[in-house]
């Protein structure tokens, strides 16, 4: 399998990924959105968080989000609870390949 860096949101934290690993979590963000805009065409409101939210994805999507989520929640352990990126630096909303 090849190994790619990616850049998480578009910021200055780079990570050493598996392909396959950052184009599951990619499709699951998609998926993600997706969900929310059905939410809002089915209900007329927006997601807020606290409803159901039906996401379709597919087994190595989810794991691949999942561990995505547990690995940015130790660096930010890691780093006293904060890993100091603003809103401003994440200028995307996937993991992208730099090099």
């Amino acid at each position: 399998m090849s190994q790619s860096i990616y850049s998480v949101y578009g910021s200055r934290i780079h990570l050493l990924l598996e392909d396959e690993f950052a184009s599951n979590w990619n499709k699951a963000q998609s998926a993600f959105f997706k969900a929310q805009k059905d939410h809002l065409a089915r209900t007329g409101t927006h997601w807020t968080g606290n409803e159901h939210l039906a996401i379709d994805l597919k087994p190595e999507e989810l794991k691949a989000f999942n561990d995505f989520a547990e690995l940015m929640n130790l660096m930010i352990k890691l780093n006293g609870g904060t890993l100091n990126i603003t809103e401003e630096e994440m200028t995307d909303d996937y993991l992208i390949k730099v090099l």
